[in-house]
């Protein structure tokens, strides 16, 4: 093929008379210089079409029409065919029944109608297991570790007491070092160890749950509140270290009756006076003198000698029987004041029962010249009852040294 005039018919250029174009390259001429045609440029091949598919149907001719007449005669109407050479019968196109099973009305009805898939004989079951579609994979399921033979000797464990061969370093059951573990016996620590060194040996924090390190001048305000509170109590108990010592002697020294020297009462009974309030018998006492609870009246004890009292038993009522207890009024609180060789006084307040009999309560004090006991509230008190003390006893620390 040649473009007329030499003319490109791509781009227009004009005085071509090659094969190709010399402006813009396009073919003008498919035959060569020595006369021989150019093979033209591959073309694909026309797609053939698809194969029909398979016609499974089978073709059946639909049965001849029974005779109206009776069964085995040809109607009279119907013209006899001529004699003559027996023509060749049509082919039967009819399908056997199935094997296996008889045909059936039903059947020969049902493939007369319906186009039957030829049956293929059934094909045996895969050897391997049916593949399946893919889906979520199942956690793999934890081992579980069968337990290893009892131990009946090793070295136990310090934190859990489980018996561990000798040349491990770390317990089989709770991964604690075996460093400080003894070979003899169970719990390495007693009570009393590990109270004093306290848990340096447990478990350290994960990694990450270490607590951080304070710094600044919070630290250094804590230590130096620390220090003055060290100090404030060292100095207490150097101060209070005789107070102390001598509370713990009192508490299981064994006492000794300290009898006063003189008594006296701010008011009396003229035939019971307050001597008869320290004179050993419980059969004589001291009466205020007028009825009423004789708030404010006191009775006073004075020693010679200053001493040391722990204790002191009083006896409330006219008597210590039952059967004369209650016929006068009784002291319920009373105000113990403890006067001491320099000047100073003490008060303590002591609760009386309504009881018969002798009571012993705690009064100390030290270097103590007088007590006096003074009546805030009475038991049983009454216009025509006056409070009444049957006995009043002292006690001190006993010189003699129990063996």
């Amino acid at each position: 093929m040649t473009s007329p005039g030499g003319v490109c018919p791509d781009c227009g250029a004009t005085g071509q008379g090659g094969s190709f174009c010399d402006r813009c390259g396009a073919v003008l001429n498919w035959t060569p210089a020595h006369g021989v045609p150019l093979p033209a440029p591959d073309e694909p091949p026309p797609a053939e079409p698809p194969p029909p598919p398979p016609d499974t149907r089978i073709e059946r001719p639909l049965p001849p029409a029974p005779p109206r007449g009776a069964p085995g005669q040809r109607p009279a109407s119907l013209p006899r065919p001529p004699a003559g050479p027996p023509e060749a019968a049509p082919p039967d196109r009819r399908v056997a029944p199935l094997p296996g099973r008889p045909p059936a009305r039903d059947d020969r009805a049902r493939r007369l109608l319906i186009p039957v898939t030829p049956e293929t004989p059934a094909q045996p079951p895969p050897a391997g297991p049916a593949p399946v579609l893919p889906g979520r994979p199942e956690a793999a399921r934890p081992r579980m570790r069968a337990r290893g033979p009892e131990m009946t000797g090793g070295v136990p464990c310090p934190w859990c007491d489980t018996l561990n061969p000798p040349d491990r370093h770390f317990c089989r059951q709770c991964a604690m070092p075996l460093a400080a573990a003894d070979k003899d016996g169970f719990r390495t620590r007693t009570w009393w160890q590990r109270l004093v060194h306290g848990d340096r040996n447990r478990e350290v924090p994960w990694a990450g749950e270490r607590p951080r390190i304070r710094r600044g001048p919070g630290n250094l305000l804590t230590a130096a509140v620390l220090v003055l509170a060290g100090v404030a109590v060292v100095g207490t108990a150097v101060v209070k270290a005789d107070d102390v010592a001598n509370g713990v002697v009192d508490h299981f020294v064994k006492r000794a009756p300290a009898p006063p020297n003189a008594a006296k009462a701010s008011h009396t009974d003229p035939k019971h006076g307050p001597q008869l309030a320290v004179d050993g018998l419980s059969n004589t006492f001291w009466g205020t003198g007028f009825g009423g609870g004789s708030q404010g009246v006191f009775l006073e004890a004075s020693f010679v000698q200053p001493r040391r009292l722990l204790n002191v038993i009083i006896t409330p009522g006219v008597s210590k029987q039952p059967d004369q207890y209650a016929t006068q009024a009784r002291p319920q609180i009373l105000d113990a004041t403890v006067f001491s060789s320099d000047g100073m006084s003490r008060t303590t307040e002591l609760r009386l029962d309504d009881a018969p009999g002798p009571q012993k309560l705690k009064l100390r004090g030290e270097n103590v010249v007088r007590v006096r006991l003074t009546i805030r509230s009475a038991y049983g008190a009454a216009p025509n009852r006056q409070v009444c003390i049957a006995e009043v006893e002292f006690f001190t620390r006993s010189t003699v040294r129990n063996l």
